[in-house]
């Protein structure tokens, strides 16, 4: 899910239940591609949502 921007990050917290699972920190030189379509190069989180209308 691409959480990009305030207005995008407010409308999903709205929407879903929002839990984290984990913070991670990449080992040197070591390169992730992001939901939203970016390169990751130092830490990322991981999260959980579950729609609060339909539950998926």
């Amino acid at each position: 899910m691409n959480c990009r921007g305030n207005e995008t990050r407010k409308r999903i917290i709205t929407e879903y239940i929002v839990e984290p699972k984990a913070h991670l920190k990449l080992l040197a030189n070591q390169r992730k591609n992001s939901d939203a379509k970016a390169i990751i190069e130092d830490e990322y989180y991981i999260f959980t949502a579950v729609g609060k209308r339909d539950g998926k």
